[in-house]
């Protein structure tokens, strides 16, 4: 019965069904991005927080789902409340500086203020991320500076009337320091940072064509629909996020890496020997083909047992050797 109701739910209220879905697991990252692949492949779009659109769950509008304000790291549930009753109460935020000026006082500080940053919660308000970055210091200073003024009682009352005017007019006067975006790579690593995963994109999407001609297994098809046994080798593409080394017994060292594609993450196991063979590319950061076993255990979760760790090859270098063997005589007189 509850299997008809919510395969009733996905079907007549897609956006609304996964928006909870999405939001009951805030806590399990490879959960969420399992239920965004969900979304993807259903043609419902996943947008990034925004202050003037998310709330503190993932809320539908349009056709669309907004990413949740909850899950961005930094960023208090008071604090929250108060952004979306503010936002509610006086209208959508005009520009960063406005949102700044309204939300000080209101749990505003400066940690909360550069996830949003890094997450693109203030995308398409005027200013790029970094110019953002860099004027979060000023703006502070100055939003303490007239708090302070208020305070000590130097505002006379002749001098009310300009100092309304240079409050309206301030947001649309602030001026940014001129500097070019951050690198598509560093917006990435922000927003893996301060969201648990990548909004904007992924850096294993430039190789998806590779990944789809070396036939490489995925993370969801191995921890999520199981399509694998375990023991079975398999082929992978993907970034290594993290490296823990330990030393054995034999003093000898392994390491436990974090690995993870366009569709999850999963940890893998390299013991000495694989670790040896491979030292220049298990660094994290680096985009790998990694070959290796499935782990199955009771009462664990899924892992890769590694056997090597290569480069990946281009196109060109695929495609060379099929060519090559398309050349082959056959044999046949």
């Amino acid at each position: 019965y509850v299997a008809y109701q919510t395969a009733y739910l996905k079907c007549h209220y897609p956006c609304e069904f996964l928006a909870a879905l999405l939001t009951s697991f805030l806590d399990n990252t490879n959960k969420v991005v399992q239920y965004i692949n969900e979304c993807s492949r259903l043609g419902i779009k996943i947008l990034p927080p925004h202050v003037n659109e998310s709330d503190d769950c993932f809320s539908v509008s349009n056709g669309n789902i907004h990413f949740s304000l909850t899950a961005v790291k930094n960023l208090g549930r008071g604090f929250i409340k108060r952004l979306v009753g503010e936002r509610e109460a006086n209208g959508k935020f005009s520009d960063f500086y406005d949102f700044c000026k309204r939300m000080y006082g209101k749990d505003f500080n400066r940690r909360a203020i550069e996830s949003l940053i890094k997450c693109g919660a203030f995308d398409g308000m005027g200013a790029n991320r970094r110019q953002m970055t860099l004027v979060i210091d000023n703006i502070i200073e100055e939003l303490d500076s007239e708090k302070r003024r208020n305070v000590d009682g130097q505002i006379g009352f002749f001098d009310l009337t300009s100092s309304f005017e240079e409050e309206e007019n301030i947001s649309s006067s602030f001026s940014y320091p001129d500097a070019e975006e951050f690198p598509k790579n560093i917006l990435l690593r922000y927003e893996k940072e301060v969201a648990g995963m990548y909004l904007s994109g992924h850096p294993v999407a430039d190789y998806l064509s590779v990944s789809e001609k070396l036939k490489c297994a995925t993370v969801s098809d191995i921890i999520g629909e199981e399509r694998y046994k375990d023991n079975e080798r398999v082929l992978l593409l993907g970034l290594i996020s993290s490296v823990k080394k330990k030393i054995t017994k034999n003093d000898s060292t392994m390491a436990f890496l974090g690995f993870e594609d366009n569709t999850g993450g999963i940890e893998a196991i390299v013991f000495p020997k694989t670790l040896s063979d491979n030292p220049a590319m298990i660094v994290e950061g680096n985009i790998v083909l990694l070959r290796g076993r499935v782990s199955m255990r009771e009462d664990e979760d899924t892992k890769i047992v590694c056997e090597s760790v290569e480069k990946i090859p281009s196109l060109d270098e695929i495609k060379a050797p099929e060519k090559a063997e398309e050349k082959k005589p056959s044999g046949k007189k």
